[in-house]
């Protein structure tokens, strides 16, 4: 089995503890998270990464999340492809 856990930030408490509880019962993790050092990159089997401009108002995190999707699309698109 493989989980596959989503962050820009890498630090998501949620997100943390599903990967955390893979990796207790030996599942695969693969990662997807912002460029950065973070818990969840280093939590996974195989840690993939995207870039976009931190970016904050107010306190509120605007960073875009379109590059997050760009690889999420093409992966699913890949296992469409060669699976389904």
């Amino acid at each position: 089995m493989v989980v596959f856990c989503i962050s820009q930030s890498g630090e998501t408490l949620q997100t943390l503890r599903v990967a955390q509880a893979a990796r207790r019962n030996r599942q695969k993790i693969i990662s997807l998270t912002g460029l950065q050092v973070n818990s969840l990159a280093s939590l996974a089997s195989i840690a993939l990464y995207s870039y976009s401009e931190p970016k904050t108002w107010r306190g509120y995190n605007l960073t875009d999340k379109t590059p997050l999707f760009i690889i999420m699309k093409a992966l699913f698109d890949r296992y469409f492809r060669n699976y389904v």
